[in-house]
């Protein structure tokens, strides 16, 4: 690993490979996010907000294509409100996003923990 992605590694502290690959998702960073994917930095866990979901609540279709191309699990659930990176995107109003999760397979009939599908989430926003 080159210096600069060691550094950045070693910022995020004791959680440091969720983080590691969540920060420059929610940022729109693709080198970074790629570097960090050729250095085999995943983030894997099911349970846990993935760069993924942050990516599509921020609105960064471009993003979302990215990581799942680096084999993201487009629909891993957030164990607290169960949420996915579609019902994310949907419930924040980011149709492109939407559009693009739907595209790569993402599951349309998700419910959150307050039993709204992405289209509840979707005409809530106006999308």
């Amino acid at each position: 690993m080159d210096e600069t992605l060691q550094k950045h590694v070693e910022a995020c502290g004791d959680n440091n490979k969720r983080k590691a690959l969540v920060l420059p998702a929610s940022r729109g960073d693709a080198v970074t996010v790629r570097a960090l994917a050729e250095q085999n930095i995943y983030t894997v866990f099911s349970n846990e907000e993935t760069a993924l979901m942050v990516a599509a609540e921020r609105g960064h279709e471009s993003m979302v294509r990215v990581l799942v191309g680096l084999s993201a699990q487009v629909d891993a659930i957030d164990s607290d409100l169960l949420q996915t990176a579609l019902t994310r995107a949907a419930s924040n109003g980011h149709v492109s996003t939407v559009r693009a999760l739907v595209e790569l397979s993402a599951q349309v009939d998700a419910v959150n923990s307050r039993g709204q599908t992405v289209l509840m989430l979707a005409a809530s926003e106006g999308a």
